[in-house]
């Protein structure tokens, strides 16, 4: 045992700690779906009867109808977020109550042909179609408890960057709109009859800063100590600051709700 950690701290001497690496700072723009994709998910064989609307931001319906199935894309969000929208005819055919909490299957196996692994599987198809690539499942939820409503899963996908999380700086408002960022996630409903809707905001990272050395989580976890936070671990993320003009993203480690500069140690939240 002792020849293992001595033979271990001096890897680290030589090396460096595990996690040590170098990052890039980003400034953040509406996500480019695919608009061809878009407009196939949610109309099927009809995607060339669909006709945008007249909003302030892209969306489509079909003539002859006031409600689903209908999609958007929705760049005047602001804080470099796309709003992203895809309701297809089975969120208005089918019984769907994905957001009930009464409603979730504690087993985590829904009611219905299709089984988690699958819905999973299609649910990474289908955002791979849509052009989005730099996801990672964060929950998979089963619902359709209720016997008169209609069983499925909610596949939620947050975004990474250089393959680590993002996430948003609290408090970050926008006073003259009243708008605050939302998280960085996709969420994919389905059933057996297919997809039912994806929902959510992304955004497309453009590097304004590259090569950053960054500290590795050992030294992240004494730069929590030095302001009063014991941590137990360090996440390597980036976190997303900024304005609704023009938003940012940083290298940093968090623990909890803390997060420091993964360059300088300084705390940011």
């Amino acid at each position: 045992m002792k020849r293992f950690i001595t033979a271990t701290l001096i890897l680290l001497l030589l090396f460096g700690s595990a996690g040590a690496a170098a990052m890039n700072e980003y400034s953040l723009s509406p996500f480019a779906f695919d608009a061809q994709a878009m407009l196939s998910l949610t109309f099927g064989d009809r995607a060339a009867d669909a006709q945008p609307d007249d909003r302030d931001y892209l969306f489509y319906q079909l003539p002859d109808s006031s409600g689903a199935p209908f999609c958007g894309l929705d760049d005047v969000f602001g804080f470099g977020q796309m709003r992203f929208m895809i309701f297809t005819a089975l969120s208005a055919s089918e019984s769907h109550e994905p957001n009930l909490s009464d409603n979730i299957e504690s087993s985590g196996v829904a009611k219905c042909a299709l089984t988690p692994e699958q819905a999973r599987t299609e649910a990474e198809g289908w955002l791979t179609e849509l052009g989005v690539s730099d996801f990672y499942l964060q929950s998979m939820t089963a619902y359709g408890r209720f016997e008169k409503l209609t069983g499925g899963y909610t596949a939620a996908f947050g975004q990474q960057v250089d393959g680590v999380p993002v996430y948003w700086t609290a408090a970050l408002f926008d006073s003259e709109t009243g708008l605050c960022p939302m998280s960085n996630r996709l969420e994919v409903v389905m059933g057996d009859g297919g997809l039912v809707s994806v929902y959510g905001y992304w955004s497309a990272f453009t590097p304004t800063k590259q090569n950053i050395p960054v500290m590795s989580e050992e030294e992240a976890a004494a730069a929590f100590a030095a302001i009063g936070e014991q941590a137990s671990s360090a996440e390597l993320c980036y976190l997303l600051t900024g304005t609704r003009d023009e938003a940012k993203a940083h290298p940093a480690y968090r623990w909890q709700n803390r997060f420091i500069s993964a360059e300088t140690g300084a705390m940011l939240q």
